[in-house]
């Protein structure tokens, strides 16, 4: 059992580890970490929802982006007192643009829900092992992405689709030598007298 699983918080992943531990006889579940990424990509898209409105007549800007309630919310999880300092730009800015308005602005509905989630899982980040984020993955599921997701339902051969991956992590990890993968051809025609090894066939009982 790992001690930590890191995720998006989607339920789905929620409810798959809490269906996998405890196992019969174990008390313990993994700690359940928020991924940092995410948190940091779901208010962002709070703050620009919020920035719109008021981009180009208050603000004076040309892309919310430019605004620091979106370039500092990743600084916004670093600790207590950056997430503290965030919090309360973010009141004294979204509230200040339209006073009157009975209606709070989307980041601060975000921050508000996620306050005990994120204050906690700060506070026990001394002590827990393994990183707090899924961030360095995403290079590599978009790398899957690109080269699946158009042919996503023809994938249906599970051992040869394992091997596939497989030859891609090697291929991502710099381990992909086509020279010495040659060089074993070689070595195995050799040893065969010329003749590779039997190939799978095309027409099998019911037709192609």
């Amino acid at each position: 059992m790992p001690q930590v699983i890191v995720s998006d918080g989607g339920q789905d992943v929620i409810q798959g580890i809490n269906a996998r531990w405890p196992k019969p006889g174990v008390g313990n579940r993994p700690e359940k970490v928020r991924c940092r990424w995410h948190l940091a990509n779901n208010l962002r898209e709070a703050v620009v929802a919020d920035i719109k409105p008021y981009l180009k007549d208050t603000l004076g800007l040309k892309d919310p982006r430019e605004h620091p309630l979106y370039t500092l919310a990743e600084r916004a999880f670093d600790d207590q007192e950056h997430f503290d300092l965030y919090y309360g730009l973010a009141y004294r800015s979204l509230l200040s643009w339209d006073p009157e308005s009975g209606v709070l602005p989307s980041a601060l509905k975000w921050l508000s829900h996620n306050e005990d989630l994120i204050r906690c899982q700060m506070g026990r980040r001394a002590g827990r092992p393994g990183p707090e984020s899924t961030g360095p993955l995403e290079a590599h599921i978009r790398l899957l992405r690109r080269h699946f997701a158009y042919r996503a339902q023809s994938l249906r051969n599970q051992p040869r689709t394992n091997q596939l991956l497989r030859l891609m992590v090697a291929g991502r990890n710099g381990e992909a030598d086509e020279r010495v993968w040659a060089e074993r051809i070689r070595q195995w025609l050799i040893a065969n007298g010329g003749v590779g090894p039997a190939q799978r066939q095309l027409v099998g009982a019911g037709g192609l």
